[in-house]
C-alpha cells in the first residue's frame, strides 16, 4: 500500500484494485452488497494532488470501473480549500476539518442513479467518506444508497487485537 500511495507504484495499485474487485464481487455474490450504478472517487484538492502526482482513489475507481463495468464520475465532486494531512489527526480533528469541504456539482447529479459507491484508498476514521456522503445526500435530495469501498482500513493505535 505504501508503495502505491507514496511512491506511485502503479503496478501495486493495479494489484490492490484487483484484490478489492475480487472482494466486492464475492460480497455481491453472497448478497451482502449490491452492485452500484456509479463509482465516485474521493476527490483531492489540487494542491494535495501535486505531491503524489495522482489521485489514488481515482486510479482505483477507474480500474474498478473497467473490471466491474460500472460508470465512474470524476467530475461530480470536488474538494474546496486546502486541509493539512490527516495522517496525524485525531477523529475529532478530522471531522471538524472536513465539515463542508466537498462540493457536488448539481449539473452532474443524475437523479436516476440511487446506488453509488464512494472509492478511497485507505479509511482511518471514516470522517472523509462521511463528509462526502453528507454532501452527496444533500445534493441528491432523494433516495440514495451509499457504499464505501476502500483497499485498506487502519486501526487506531490503541486497538487491542485478539488473534
Amino acid at each position: 500500500m505504501n508503495e502505491f500511495k507514496h511512491e506511485r507504484n502503479l503496478a501495486a495499485g493495479r494489484l490492490l484494485t484487483s484484490c478489492l474487485c475480487r472482494a466486492v464481487m464475492a460480497a455481491i455474490m453472497q448478497g451482502r452488497i449490491t452492485m452500484p450504478q456509479l463509482l465516485i472517487p474521493v476527490p483531492l484538492n489540487s494542491l494535495r494532488l501535486r505531491k503524489p502526482g495522482f489521485n489514488q482513489a481515482q486510479f482505483i475507481a477507474k480500474g474498478l470501473s473497467q473490471l466491474l463495468n460500472v460508470n465512474v464520475n470524476t467530475r461530480l465532486c470536488n474538494r474546496k480549500g486546502y486541509q493539512v494531512s490527516q495522517q496525524s489527526q485525531t477523529r475529532w480533528q478530522r471531522q471538524s476539518s472536513l465539515s463542508a469541504v466537498f462540493q457536488v456539482k448539481k449539473s452532474e447529479v443524475d437523479r436516476g442513479t440511487n446506488q453509488i459507491a464512494i472509492i478511497d484508498d485507505v479509511m482511518t476514521t471514516g470522517a472523509k467518506t462521511q463528509a462526502l456522503s453528507r454532501s452527496l445526500i444533500k445534493a441528491w435530495n432523494g433516495p440514495l444508497e451509499i457504499q464505501v469501498w476502500c483497499i485498506a482500513r487502519t486501526q487506531s493505535f490503541n486497538t487491542k487485537l485478539d488473534w
